[in-house]
Order: structure tokens, then sequence, then C-alpha cells
């Protein structure tokens, strides 16, 4: 990390900087894709190859959940109902304590449209293809630390931006913000974030499908900048240029980055 922040984002993360370690890293991921492919007449699910060819079979993930890895097992054990895949299917496995293994190929919907994640603020529910944190215990010591920094701001305005399912938001309503608004473009995951807001009884959060560069430019004109936390939570490829120009043309007084791609994340602060 320290390495990524000062030769990407030419950051020093000498003084001011805490790093957290993760609570375990064996088998804590609760969702994985696994390409097919037949290997000597076998269907087999991996991984690509740093070549970016050729599949790595995998029976046993070392990072994933153990009911991931007992559903996989039990995929194995039903090769012959896999035998029309094709060689770039993706066989999705998704694990919630609350719902438990789940799992579905390409072209195919989840049995459950909704899974339900346990989290410091309660139970968030979550479209099964869309996307919410991976490692669940690293999280929750995440959305403690978010709290806390939002308790201590207490900003008149949050704004988040690739809210998901609103979790971040919503954790903004509980900690002191005046309010918090949510934008996704993911329609399912935004009707999703509504339904966690009535379950624990937020009214000060609110939650739009739209696309993050438009709403964030509008909603940012219309705001008290000196009152506005910015809360960012992009996918792995960052925040576009577009994006990015309007963070700097608006100059929101505060704002909260986070992100599973740390050179991603070093080469968006250098901007």
């Amino acid at each position: 990390m320290k390495d990524v922040f000062l030769r990407i984002g030419k950051i020093n993360t000498g003084e001011g900087f805490d790093f957290i370690p993760a609570p375990q890293i064996y088998n804590y991921r609760n969702k994985i894709t696994l390409h097919s492919a037949k290997i000597a007449g076998e269907i087999c699910f991996g991984y690509i190859g740093s070549d970016g060819k050729n599949l790595i079979k995998v029976e046993n993930c070392a990072i994933a959940k153990k009911e991931l890895n007992d559903l996989l097992s039990k995929c194995y054990a039903e090769g012959d109902k896999f035998e029309k895949a094709a060689p770039d299917d993706v066989l999705t496995l998704r694990f919630s304590p609350n719902d438990g293994a789940a799992r579905w190929m390409s072209g195919e919907k989840p049995r459950t449209g909704l899974m339900t994640e346990k989290t410091i603020i309660g139970d968030i529910a979550v479209p099964a293809e869309s996307f919410f944190q991976i490692n669940l215990e690293s999280a929750n010591l995440l959305f403690a630390k978010i709290a806390k920094l939002i308790g201590g701001i207490r900003p008149g305005n949050v704004l988040d931006l690739y809210c998901g399912s609103g979790i971040f938001a919503l954790i903004a309503a509980m900690s002191g913000a005046g309010k918090a608004t949510g934008i996704e473009r993911d329609a399912f995951a935004v009707e999703s974030a509504k339904l966690n807001a009535r379950r624990l009884g937020i009214m000060s959060a609110s939650f739009t499908a739209a696309p993050v560069e438009k709403a964030a430019d509008k909603i940012l004109r219309s705001c008290d900048l000196n009152e506005t936390l910015l809360i960012l939570d992009p996918p792995r490829i960052g925040i576009n240029e577009v994006l990015l120009r309007t963070i700097l043309r608006h100059k929101p007084k505060n704002m909260i980055y986070i992100s599973c791609s740390p050179g991603t994340m070093a080469r968006d602060l250098k901007t």
C-alpha cells in the first residue's frame, strides 16, 4: 500500500495514515466467480491464469467461505448438469448467513433475488447479482470507522456516489448527518437501498437511480458545499475524468474515498 501510494500517487503515507489489518486472511470471501472449461473431458471451474487464457482448476478456494467451497464440491459432483457450459461461461457462488450459499451460471438468474447481509447497522438487503463488500468482517470495521468520522463532522448534507444498496448513506443518516443522498446507476440496487431505509426507519436518506457523473454535478451546484460530505465508492476502475473534474470544480468541504484498488485510488487522489 505504501509503495503504491508513493509510486503512483506521489503520496507519502508516513504520519497520519492508519493501516488496519483484516480480521482473517482465509475463508473470508462471500462471493467468487469461476470460469468453466472442459479439461481431459471433465467439466472444471477455476480462475483465468496470468496469461489471460488458461484456466487454473480450483476445487477449494482458500479465501472463499467454507459454505462456498462446500457448494463448489457439489457442483463438481453434479458435473453432468454443466455439460452444456460454454468455455467463457461463469459460475457465480455467493453466501450470506441469512440465505445460505447460492449458485448460478451465466445467463441464469439466482434462486433468490435479494440476499441479506448482516452489518453493524442491521440487516441490509442486496440484490444477489449486485455488488456488496465481499469481506464482511473487514467491511464492518470500515463501516464503524466511517460512522465515527461522520459523527465527528456532522455534515448537513452527505452525497453518496456509487451508493449500491445504500450502506454508506444509511450509516451517514444514523451518525448525525442532516440528510443523505445516494446515487447509483444500478436500479435494482437503488430499490434495495430504499427498502433498507424503510426497514431501518430512516427518513433522512433518499436514493436515485442515475449516472453519478450527471447527478453529482446537479446536486453539488445546489447545495452548501461547506456543509457537504462527499462519499465515493467507485468500481475497480476508479473515478472517471468527468466526475473528477466535477469534484475539483465544486470542492466539497469533506470527502471519504473507499476503494478496492489502491492503484486507481492513488491515481485519482493525485489528480
